[in-house]
């Protein structure tokens, strides 16, 4: 039995590099959102942002890239602008959150407005925090009434769709 253990704890140690893998997340003209492990095709006439998420195994974490696809420029974001025009988006954070910040720049990216309280600065913000979300970890984001807790683009993207 032991021999079975050891064999297989083995295998696991071996093959554990092997599991994390990088991801794209890109979107298409019809505001379908991609998450793959390749990167997206190169569209002609159209400038896309992609996101790249790297495995750091060293440090255990996730990086973030943002990668420009080369092509000429589309009146797509003019498109995307207003998609994006008639949301309501509050974010609790604070000034030395690199989540907060990656937050800041998901909104101001997608010129979709925002207001922005610091909790540490503005007690009043850091008790309407507390009382719409038990948790203590910020950004905290209130989109269209729904929650997000932490930094999620993918829930960003979705909450943003989905207007009430």
């Amino acid at each position: 039995m032991l021999k079975y253990f050891l064999t297989i704890t083995l295998i696991l140690f071996l093959f554990h590099g092997f599991s994390f893998a990088d991801y794209y997340q890109w979107e298409d003209e019809q505001g379908t959102i991609y998450v793959t492990d390749y990167p997206p095709p190169v569209t002609s006439g159209k400038k896309s942002k992609v996101q790249k998420y790297e495995f750091e195994s060293e440090s255990n974490t996730v990086s973030t890239k943002t990668i420009e696809k080369t092509s000429s420029e589309s009146a797509s974001s003019s498109n995307k602008d207003a998609k994006y025009a008639e949301n309501e988006v509050i974010l609790y954070g604070t000034s030395w959150c690199p989540y907060c910040k990656k937050a800041r720049d998901f909104f101001n990216d997608r010129n979709i407005p925002f207001t922005d309280y610091d909790i540490e600065k503005d007690k009043e913000a850091a008790e309407r925090k507390n009382q719409l979300d038990t948790g203590s970890g910020v950004p905290f984001v209130i989109i269209n009434g729904r929650k997000i807790s932490g930094y999620s683009p993918a829930d960003y993207e979705r909450a943003l769709r989905k207007n009430p």
